[in-house]
């Protein structure tokens, strides 16, 4: 254990300077020596690395984190409790702020959306957070449109490595840690169905693919979350939140199909008007002439339209509205 931990803190002082060439070792094996320190069976005692740093030199580990992190922010968590080993610190570090308060019971059914994709086409745009903690997630509803706010993350090869075995440190017998990661990673498989989804991801900026094709991702994340037990508590209020903007779906819903295009904004501009002086005129027919004033002036020219009743102005408007949807579609293709 000693040599191992001497090698370690040589290791993490030269990485974080960039200088592993000093190591005098193949550069292919970087990224396995990497890869193996946050390996569960792997883990030496945090308290053994701060002893050898008492005697021989100080090493900046929280700027090794960060660089595992792929991020510059500092995103060290102050805790008053040392951590065990280096997975259990990377674990807290991505984490971030502690979790929502544990009283809060969850109800109703929150299979609500089944991708990205899925909402998308109701009405939630995504966007970056402005930290990398996993916890940092926020949904902010709007009348419309609602945005959801999740943390960056890279999806290279040793993304589902790092993670399994933080799962794995939750899910020990004797561990009395929350299931942080285990609820990411649900969560994370909540958005992401097909390589559609992550493809909207990316576009979005929330998630940078370092490991193949969008196809891989998706079935990584997929094959991740299988047989976890998430806390439903750590994103209780974005999922109420989503509860909440379901109930909007047909507001939206007639938002995108009428106004998201000027072609679609004008076919139902131009079948609103036609359906008012409809109105207006079978008013007006009806209406006595002798109790009209100046005021009346513009209702009158409403008899100056042809005599189409409200049955055909209503199949005029549907039919145009619906080939001009039709040549929306044919010239998007």
């Amino acid at each position: 254990m000693f040599f191992d931990a001497c090698f370690l803190l040589r290791f993490i002082d030269l990485y974080v300077q960039d200088n592993l060439q000093d190591l005098q070792i193949s550069k292919n094996l970087h990224g396995f020596i990497l890869r193996d320190i946050f390996l569960l069976e792997n883990q030496i005692p945090y308290r053994v690395l701060k002893a050898l740093m008492n005697l021989t030199m100080k090493v900046d580990i929280d700027a090794f984190i960060r660089r595992v992190m792929e991020t510059k922010m500092q995103t060290t968590v102050e805790s008053k409790v040392e951590p065990i080993h280096l997975l259990a610190l990377l674990r807290t570090t991505l984490l971030g702020k502690a979790a929502g308060n544990p009283g809060v019971v969850v109800k109703g059914d929150w299979q609500l959306f089944r991708s990205v994709t899925e909402m998308k086409d109701v009405g939630i745009e995504f966007k970056k957070s402005d930290t990398f903690c996993l916890r940092d997630i926020i949904f902010k509803e709007g009348f419309i449109h609602s945005y959801l706010s999740l943390p960056r993350i890279t999806i290279d090869d040793s993304f589902q490595s790092r993670f399994m075995n933080m799962i794995a440190m939750e899910m020990c017998p004797d561990s009395r840690l929350e299931h942080g990661i285990q609820s990411y990673v649900w969560f994370l498989d909540c958005l992401i169905h097909s390589a559609d989804d992550v493809k909207e991801m990316r576009s979005a900026g929330v998630l940078f693919n370092a490991l193949g094709t969008d196809e891989q991702v998706a079935k990584l994340c997929n094959e991740m979350s299988e047989d976890l037990a998430p806390d439903l508590h750590e994103y209780h209020e974005v999922l109420y939140g989503l509860k909440r903007h379901k109930k909007n779906k047909f507001l939206v819903r007639f938002y995108n199909t009428h106004f998201t295009s000027s072609w679609t904004t004008i076919s139902f501009i131009a079948a609103a008007f036609l359906i008012i002086l409809t109105v207006l005129q079978t008013a007006f027919r009806y209406f006595p002439s002798g109790v009209r004033s100046e005021k009346w002036l513009f209702c009158d020219l409403v008899v100056f339209f042809p005599s189409f009743n409200l049955f055909h102005y209503f199949l005029l408007t549907s039919s145009l509205m619906i080939n001009l949807d039709l040549y929306i579609d044919c010239s998007t293709k």
